[in-house]
This record gives C-alpha cells, sequence and structure tokens, in this order.
C-alpha cells in the first residue's frame, strides 16, 4: 500500500512540473530554464516569456528590497548628521559666547566699570589659521619661529629702514603663541633716520606700524608713536602727532590712544572724560618690583594660553598687576590692561583691561589709591 502511495505522489509531481513546463518553451536551444543544456539562442524566437516574467517579478523584488534598505540606511546616517550638526551648533554658540568681543565707549566715574555698548559683535577666532608666527629678532628682522628661518621683507620696505622688529613668541610644545599673538603679524619701529617719517621740530617721530608675513606694512601712518600686542587680535595703537613734539623725551606720551582688532579691522578708542592734555603710559617695568609681561601693556600671565590657568609657572611680580586683580575681582577675571597717566587740571589714572570674557572695562583710580600699589 505504501509503495502505490510513492508512485501516486510521485505520478502528481510529474504531472504538476509537466503543466507548468507547458507554459516555458521548452524546444531546444531556448531560454528556458525548464530545457538541459541551456545554449541561450539569442533569437527572438528562443525567448521564454514565461521565465522572463518570473525574473522581472523576482528582479522587482530585489529592487524593493534594495531601495528599502537604502531607505533604513540613509534615515540612520540623516539621523547622525543631525546629532552631529546639533553638537556642532551647540558647541560654536557656547564658544561664540565666551569669545564674544563688544566695543565700548568709556565714561566713567572713580573705580566703577561700564555696560557694555555693541556697535559690531564679531566674534575672534582663538586658534590662528597659520602656524608661520613671525618671531621677533630683536634686531631688524623676523624670523620664522616654526622653521627658524629668517623672512625677508618685499622690495617697498628695504630691511635697513626698519629699526626693530616685534613678533610673537610660541608657548613650547604647542601650535599657538603667548597670548593668543595672531600668526603671519609682526610689528615694526622704523629707523627714524633713513625713513620717510618728518623730522618734528628738531625729532625724529618713533614711527611704528603693523606688517604682515611679506613685511607689507599696514598703516602707513606717521602719527602713530607706539604699537604693541594687547592680547589675542588686538593690538593697542598710541598717537602723537608731528606738531605735538616738543623734545625727544615724549616716548611713552600720546594725543590718543586706540585698540585696533587686525581681525575685524575694527578701532576702538580708549576715550578719556575730561580735558587733557595728554596722556602717558605706565611702563610694565616701573617701580622697584613691576616686572610685567610686555613693555607698556600687562599682560595676565595666567592666560598666556588664551584659558585661564590657576597653576601657571608664572606669579604676579607687579604691585599695578595687583591693582588689576583687585579692579577686575581677582586674576582671573582679565586678561590684559594698561594703566593711563592723564595729565588734566587734575591728575589720575584710567585703568583699561580685556575681561576674562574679551568685554572692554575701565576704571578711574586717583593718584593716592594707585601709588599704594607702586611698590607693592
Amino acid at each position: 500500500m505504501k509503495t502505490k502511495n510513492i508512485l501516486l505522489l510521485f505520478v502528481l509531481i510529474l504531472a504538476v512540473i509537466q503543466v507548468k513546463a507547458q507554459s516555458h518553451n521548452t524546444r531546444p536551444g531556448s531560454w528556458c530554464k525548464f530545457v538541459k543544456n541551456n545554449a541561450r539562442d539569442e533569437s527572438e524566437s528562443a525567448r521564454c516569456l514565461a521565465c522572463d516574467a518570473t525574473d522581472k517579478k523576482e528582479q522587482a523584488a530585489r529592487d524593493v528590497e534594495n531601495k528599502r534598505r537604502s531607505d533604513v540606511a540613509k534615515a540612520e546616517y540623516e539621523a547622525k548628521e543631525t546629532v552631529r550638526k546639533l553638537a556642532l551648533k551647540k558647541e560654536k554658540e557656547e564658544r561664540d559666547a565666551k569669545n564674544k568681543v563688544t566695543e565700548v565707549s568709556i565714561n566713567m566715574p572713580k573705580s566703577t566699570s561700564i555696560k557694555n555698548t555693541t556697535s559690531d559683535k564679531k566674534t575672534e577666532q582663538n586658534q590662528t589659521k597659520s602656524n608661520r608666527f613671525m618671531s621677533g629678532s630683536g634686531w631688524n628682522y623676523f624670523y620664522d619661529s616654526e622653521s627658524g628661518d629668517r623672512i625677508n621683507p618685499s622690495l617697498d620696505t628695504p630691511q635697513f629702514n626698519i629699526s626693530r622688529a616685534y613678533g610673537a613668541v610660541k608657548i613650547e610644545g604647542e601650535s599657538i603663541a603667548q597670548y593668543l599673538h595672531p600668526a603671519e603679524i609682526g610689528v615694526i619701529l622704523y629707523n627714524p633716520k633713513n625713513s620717510k617719517n618728518e623730522y618734528c621740530n628738531g625729532w625724529y617721530l618713533h614711527n611704528y606700524d603693523i606688517v604682515d608675513y611679506d613685511i607689507k606694512p599696514l598703516f602707513g601712518d606717521i602719527s602713530i608713536h607706539h604699537i604693541e600686542h594687547f592680547y589675542e587680535n588686538w593690538f593697542l595703537i598710541g598717537y602723537y602727532p608731528c606738531d605735538s613734539y616738543k623734545d625727544g623725551s615724549n616716548i611713552g606720551w600720546f594725543k590718543s590712544l586706540k585698540l585696533y582688532n587686525v581681525e575685524t579691522k575694527k578701532f576702538i578708542n580708549t576715550e578719556i572724560d575730561d580735558t587733557f592734555d595728554r596722556l602717558y603710559l605706565v611702563p610694565t617695568t616701573s617701580g622697584v618690583y613691576n616686572k610685567g609681561v610686555g613693555d607698556l601693556v600687562f599682560h595676565n600671565r595666567f592666560f598666556e594660553s588664551g584659558v585661564y590657568n590657576k597653576e601657571s609657572k608664572y606669579k604676579i611680580n607687579g604691585g599695578y598687576e595687583l591693582l588689576i586683580d583687585k579692579l577686575a575681582g581677582g586674576n582671573h577675571m582679565w586678561k590684559a590692561a594698561i594703566c593711563i597717566l592723564v595729565k588734566s587740571s587734575y591728575d589720575y589714572y584710567q585703568i583699561y583691561l580685556m575681561s576674562e570674557n574679551n568685554d572692554f572695562k575701565s576704571f578711574k583710580v586717583d593718584l593716592d589709591e594707585f601709588k599704594e600699589y607702586s611698590f607693592k
């Protein structure tokens, strides 16, 4: 009985195959998969419409599955990109908020700060775009702090026309310069006797300029009496016009002081709210114990790399830095400052500083309070 059932099943299977095969082109040499040793004849008569329909159906199913997989992969990628872009946007907003620079006008009572009024809120970049820092040689040329090669000037700025070159100092082991001095920027002091400077009442003007990597000057203003790096992209500019020269002892005296941003090309006036005769910038090395970093600009050593470092190897040496600490609210609250002696109907000092948030603040200090810090 079992043998009969098996035979019957076999006959039924053969019948099904035969029926199915009858819809196919089963002649020898055709494309049909039911033909042994399929020759795949390219002629139209050899095609099997049933096999073609099956192939198209299977291909359509594969296309649907491939599209599904592609859509899933695309959705996953877009989701990851959305998360990444949101993270980058948040990081940029936090960085911009931390590094925003605000331009201010100063009109201040004694020992008080002001609220900033913004005319142009452009964000400074903490990192420079180039590592070609121009290091000052102490003589009349710069050298590249990365390679150590001497930087030669362009033909329109002869070497002998420069008396001294002031540049960046790279922080050892890092790709940034002290106090975030920008790359490809330097300051020159012209050689008075060999430059085109005016002869001012028997004395040559001490003329400075900012230069690029080709030693091409930026301003060409003969009334610029001093330029010094302040902090990040900001430089202190001191003006003393030729007609104000009385003798050769007016180094450090100014008729006006400004800060210039080499990134935004903007000036900020350090406005004085009284009528004054002249301004004098207190050197960082003035007094017995004052050994500040810089010439006329007090640089906060704890912000040497752009971020406050309370474990800095440097210590506060100058009493005037202690005064700035007091006015700012601590040595973690300011990055750079200048101390201005205002010569007017009565003399006083004005402290102008950049806060930890890159805002500019000013404090008016009387002579007695200032003198208390002269020898601390």
